[in-house]
């Protein structure tokens, strides 16, 4: 009865601006199976809404419409960030993170709070996403923390594509397209990246392009080879095969390499030869 009455309950929440009291709780952790059942959801809110927050000690803008941004609000979506504070190897302070799929921040600001780098490097081509990504990192100036951000795409070779954009309430679902569109973008690779860096030495890469990972994966088969960075990716089947990949590929590219693969946030040990089909995680490759 009360999950078939959700978006009524949700309404009222938002209409008596309860929400901001569930986003309080949810932010830090406190009832959150009541913040999951009564948070309003995007499409409560109209494009206008923006909201500034304080999550673990860090700054953030929100659009409430938008499903990326939106997740900061009430502090969902975390397991995942949380589990790399346990399970990832101690990362040196000499050397950098590539957030591939940037997005407003989010992982970037949240990681930076427990791991050691030199400096983060973001990624992220939407030119609206780019903005508000931009307007994130400059909230945070004062925690001292060298993160810089980069408008273009990464993959397996370097060139103009299109991006689509057809997801109003989930900028997080933003990629890259075959089609022409009115967004063309500039692609490069990882490895092509790193050559004109000062310190190219890299400890952790996370990627969430949208089914475009094997094509990011491709571009830095060099530095894999090399630096041998803990790999934090989303693997979703059917995104993956509009990319004519799958995540039998992969499993296959990442354990050829010497990695070990594991499914979060439960540390999950996973191997190519498990069924894969239709599946939607996220993964953490480490090299044996």
């Amino acid at each position: 009865m009360l999950r078939k009455n959700r978006k009524f309950f949700q309404k009222i929440v938002c209409y008596l601006y309860l929400d901001r009291i569930l986003g309080y709780l949810g932010r830090h952790q406190i009832f959150m199976r009541l913040v999951y059942f009564l948070a309003p959801d995007p499409e409560f809110y109209k494009p206008s809404t923006v909201r500034k927050i304080n999550f673990r000690g860090l700054e953030f803008f929100v659009k409430m419409n938008d499903m990326a941004s939106w997740a900061n609000y009430f502090g969902f979506f975390t397991e995942d960030i949380d589990c790399l504070r346990i399970i990832i190897p101690a990362t040196s302070s000499d050397k950098i993170i590539l957030d591939v799929g940037a997005n407003n921040g989010r992982w970037a600001l949240l990681i930076s709070n427990f791991l050691k780098f030199s400096r983060i490097e973001c990624f992220e081509p939407f030119p609206k996403t780019f903005e508000f990504l931009q307007e994130n990192i400059n909230l945070n100036k004062n925690i001292k923390k060298e993160i810089y951000t980069h408008q273009f795409a990464l993959g397996s070779q370097q060139g103009q594509f299109f991006m689509e954009s057809d997801h109003i309430q989930n900028s997080g679902m933003n990629k890259i397209s075959n089609i022409k569109t009115d967004y063309q973008i500039l692609v490069k690779t990882i490895d092509s990246f790193l050559i004109d860096q000062t310190n190219p030495a890299v400890s952790v890469i996370k990627i969430d392009v949208e089914g475009y990972e094997m094509e990011v994966l491709r571009g830095a088969k060099e530095t894999l080879n090399k630096y041998h960075p803990a790999i934090v990716c989303e693997i979703d089947d059917s995104l993956l095969q509009i990319n004519n990949s799958s995540p039998y590929e992969i499993f296959i590219f990442l354990e050829q390499l010497g990695y070990q693969i594991y499914k979060l946030p439960r540390f999950e040990i996973l191997k190519s030869s498990d069924i894969l089909k239709n599946i939607h995680i996220d993964i953490l490759a480490l090299k044996n």
